[in-house]
């Protein structure tokens, strides 16, 4: 499928604040509690990085064939499902597509842990992922186990991607 894998990432730390003007003109319109976000000023600037795997051997797992486009999701059961890492994977891509089993709408939150497949126990969790959030992980550690917990009691839809 690909012969590398191109990756960004991109944050930005807004601060929101109220403020208005009150005008002494009875001809301007005030403007009292207007909302306003603006960059953070002790980072002033928005974050970003970004990379290249690349002589990958273009094996994907998480989705349909080469030309399907569809994921092939993760569905919890009893609120977790876990996806182990055997071999070495050159990218993982997690996300919450907001979507239960049944494909209505799920606004809750899916919690990521990881172990050590060789006997690990679970630490605690690692992300906790909103709706639409996603995380990506460039040549994560062999032999972990990923466990992926849904709040509230509703069987949900993971969405992953890992290549090799």
């Amino acid at each position: 499928m690909a012969n590398r894998v191109e990756y960004a990432v991109s944050v930005t730390p807004v601060k929101s604040t109220t403020f208005g003007v009150d005008y002494a003109a009875s001809d301007v319109t005030d403007l009292t509690g207007q909302a306003h976000d603006y960059i953070h000023p002790e980072v002033a600037k928005t974050l970003g990085g970004s990379g290249t795997i690349s002589s990958i051997a273009a094996t994907v797992v998480g989705y349909g064939n080469a030309t399907d486009g569809s994921p092939d999701y993760l569905t919890t059961s009893s609120q977790a499902v876990e996806l182990a890492i055997s071999a070495q994977q050159d990218m993982i891509f997690i996300k919450n597509p907001g979507l239960k089993s049944d494909n209505s709408e799920f606004t809750g939150t899916i919690a990521v842990t990881i172990k050590d497949t060789s006997g690990g126990a679970y630490q605690a969790a690692f992300a906790t992922l909103g709706k639409d959030m996603a995380i990506v992980l460039p040549t994560p550690s062999n032999n972990v186990t990923f466990k992926f917990t849904a709040s509230g009691s509703d069987e949900v839809k993971i969405e992953y991607m890992m290549i090799t």
